[in-house]
């Protein structure tokens, strides 16, 4: 009897040696604080999600589905290689993390400039930089209620022009599939480009415009992330009324006509704790600070601070695309066929409201323009790369638009009072 007690302990000992064996534990720490992390990722190279972090940053998964090594991933960390012969020959690893911030180079360029002028009984209210030999843009005169859209070339000719007598100019519009649209008051057209010609396609209300495809952001494939807003609220008030943006902005993956979540984003709670500090020591004034003059900062607030928060995307390559959060100055690779992600952690850029940001549709990398200032900030995306530019030229202006590494925006400069200007300089890193 003693004998098969022994027995079947030695048997249950062995059977659970041999359970531990098949399972492998990691670690992982901040290579600064060496603190336990919370919710870090561990992908196959195949994109599989094996398990992530509890709060003492212990990751525990079976070796048996691994085959060719791991990452690890961690929101503002940089990524950590596992490979296959460590998760093979331990069945306990201790990781160190780094945090992932950027640190952005600073470069000098000069300024060969190239002026596409136009008299100020005309305004460019927007344009497209279609490539290398041609620019559409809309083109109004002062107290007219029509506009142009004049297809020109580098030498400044215009190559074909479109007329729209009954029309007041609104602006272009460029869908998540890269198409361009003519926005109207009430409609909008598909544009199309025939050499050195442009047509109008495919007319819609204005309203299914926007219903089916602006709230679309990035299409690779047959994979679309669509922006879904919260609920509105109206802010009644004595003396203004607004209208309260809500207090998030949802996006889901739609792929084969399946819906998943990909991500919720929050209105900034540093803005929001502002707000609500300032609205109370304004209600300690009572009695000496009127209740309109109260109401009045409200009203601004709402109208001009509290808006709802947004998500920039950007094409990276056809199975991977960036977002940038300026809200919290952070930005994501997320790869669409895998699931993978990498939150990358930016170094703030101040005074995001005056930021202008927009992708170079040729080479794919982004720029931020400051404006009322000579900085530009380049983020090569193949790298992950930033750098700082400083240009001799101060640049105050509008409609920012970035192609093969040119910079192309509308200036009335000071002291012109008979031309308007559409500039483009050489970015030259």
């Amino acid at each position: 009897m003693n004998k098969t007690k022994s027995s079947l302990f030695i048997f249950f000992v062995v059977c659970l040696t041999a359970i531990r064996a098949q399972k492998i534990q990691i670690s992982a720490f901040d290579s600064v604080q060496k603190t336990p992390l919370l919710d870090v990722k561990a992908i196959s190279k195949k994109g599989v999600l094996l398990a992530a972090s509890k709060n003492s940053g212990k990751i525990l998964f079976d070796k048996s589905l691994v085959q060719t090594g791991i990452t690890l991933y961690k929101e503002g960390y940089r990524p950590k290689e596992i490979s296959l012969f460590d998760i093979k020959s331990s069945d306990s690893l201790v990781v160190f993390l780094d945090l992932n911030v950027n640190k952005l180079d600073t470069a000098n360029i000069r300024i060969q400039r190239k002026d596409f002028i136009f008299s100020t009984n005309q305004i460019i209210e927007d344009y497209i930089v279609k490539d290398k030999d041609h620019i559409l843009l809309i083109v109004s005169g002062k107290n007219q209620g029509h506009f142009n859209l004049h297809l020109i070339n580098f030498n400044g000719d215009v190559l074909h022009k479109v007329e729209f007598y009954s029309e007041p100019s609104r602006e272009f519009f460029k869908d998540c599939n890269n198409n361009y649209h003519l926005v109207l008051k009430d409609s909008a057209y598909q544009i199309s480009f025939f050499d050195s010609t442009v047509s109008l396609v495919f007319k819609v209300p204005l309203k299914t415009l926007f219903d089916l495809l602006y709230p679309c952001k990035i299409m690779l494939g047959n994979k679309a992330i669509v922006e879904i807003k919260g609920q509105e609220k109206k802010v009644e008030g004595m003396y203004f009324d607004n209208r309260a943006p809500a207090l998030y902005t949802d996006y889901f993956l739609y792929s084969n006509s399946k819906k998943t979540f990909f991500k919720r984003l929050y209105l900034n709670q540093n803005i929001t704790k502002m707000y609500r500090e300032e609205l109370n020591y304004e209600k300690s004034w009572k009695g000496i600070k009127s209740d309109q003059a109260i109401e009045s900062q409200r009203s601004f607030y709402y109208s001009k601070i509290y808006k709802s928060p947004h998500l920039y995307f950007f094409k990276n390559s056809d199975s991977t695309f960036v977002t940038y959060d300026l809200e919290v100055d952070s930005l994501s690779y997320f790869n669409i066929k895998t699931g993978a992600s990498n939150n990358i952690k930016l170094a703030p850029l101040y005074q995001k409201s005056d930021f202008n940001i927009c992708q170079d549709d040729k080479t794919r990398n982004v720029y931020f323009n400051k404006r009322h200032s000579n900085l530009i900030y380049h983020h090569d995306l193949a790298t992950n790369t930033f750098t700082r530019i400083r240009s001799t030229l101060t640049i105050n202006a509008r409609l920012i638009c970035i192609y093969d590494n040119t910079l192309f925006y509308v200036e009335k400069p000071a002291g012109a009072t008979d031309k308007i200007f559409l500039r483009c300089f050489p970015i030259k890193l």
